[in-house]
């Protein structure tokens, strides 16, 4: 086993869980794997998301945190509670390597994760207000369409479109009903336009 966060290269380390404490730094809380490219993406409490390589082990790539808040000063908060790849029909150049990120800060962000790219920042995020609860879930059901789920029970439809971009009442965004308990995952059917999630509140619903 591979430790993400360590500083010393390759370090062969298994990621633990110490009991009562509440900021373990060291534990994953999110993974997702990368099929095109072989790499495995890792995040936690106050780390930066990072790519380690599959078959050696090192680290490929590394998420850089947004700009400190221009009025505080004071750094963005890090927790990232789910990760997603999305695939090539995306509505972003070179889509095969833009991943998704769900924060416990009530935030979806994109990245681009070359290993080429100009930017480790993220590339388009949400505004703040726009969710209201931590982000439990992530599946893309289309090139323009993200369906997020939360620690409330909301599920979301978000275009990926304007992400980002200030519009008025916030029309990139759209609510299925139903979901009373914290979402755990939401999957799309693989050619039927249909999505399934389960969460919380023990019922598994399908939508349109």
């Amino acid at each position: 086993t591979y430790s993400p966060f360590s500083k010393q290269a390759r370090q062969q380390q298994t990621l633990s869980y110490t009991k009562g404490s509440y900021a373990n730094t060291s534990m994953c809380t999110a993974m997702a794997v990368d099929q095109y490219h072989g790499r495995v993406a890792l995040c936690g409490r106050e780390r930066e998301t990072r790519l380690v390589e599959v078959s050696t082990g090192d680290l490929a790539w590394k998420a850089k945190n947004l700009p400190p808040d221009p009025q505080t000063l004071l750094q963005q908060p890090i927790w990232s509670t789910c990760l997603l790849f999305l695939d090539s029909s995306a509505a972003f150049a070179g889509s095969n390597h833009v991943m998704a990120a769900g924060t416990a800060f009530k935030q979806v962000r994109l990245y681009d994760v070359r290993t080429n790219s100009k930017t480790k920042r993220p590339i388009a995020y949400t505004p703040e207000g726009l969710l209201s609860h931590r982000v439990t879930a992530l599946c893309q059901v289309d090139s323009n369409q993200l369906v997020v789920g939360d620690a409330a029970g909301y599920l979301y439809s978000l275009d990926m479109r304007t992400l980002g971009k200030k519009r008025k009442g916030h029309l990139n965004l759209a609510r299925f009903v139903g979901p009373a308990g914290s979402i755990r995952q939401v999957v799309k059917h693989s050619t039927l336009p249909i999505v399934a999630t389960v969460g919380l509140d023990r019922m598994l619903r399908t939508y349109h």
